[in-house]
């Protein structure tokens, strides 16, 4: 067996290719509305960690836990202390936000749960 890899070598294995689709969103961002600000950033990020891992988000939040829940939870600024509260989140509203089977549905209702949930609303709310 392997060694326990940390939540942070979770979030640094599972978004690598963010970097790059960050600087083209950023860079597009920029020239487009000539601002940008870390929300816009933020959720240019989880609709790209969404997009790239959807059947793993899918599967781990069907079961309650995993690295990609995780990496998702620090993507949407929540803090390592409220990553279980999160999975729980996710998990209890599977049904709904993977309801659509398809990822444009279940980025929308992710992002209703994530505005609406009173717990989520702590993480993401900061931006």
């Amino acid at each position: 067996m392997g060694r326990a890899v940390s939540v942070r070598e979770n979030i640094k294995i599972l978004t690598g290719n963010i970097t790059q689709a960050t600087t083209i969103t950023s860079n597009y961002t920029i020239d487009t509305f000539a601002t940008t600000t870390n929300c816009n950033w933020r959720t240019a990020n989880i609709q790209k960690f969404f997009n790239d891992s959807y059947w793993q988000i899918a599967e781990e939040s069907a079961q309650g836990s995993g690295r990609h829940l995780e990496a998702l939870a620090s993507l949407t600024g929540c803090s390592v202390d409220q990553h279980a509260t999160f999975e729980t989140v996710i998990h209890h509203n599977h049904a709904y936000i993977f309801a659509y089977k398809d990822y444009d549905g279940s980025i929308n209702n992710f992002f209703t749960v994530l505005n609406t949930d009173k717990d989520l609303k702590q993480c993401f709310g900061h931006s």
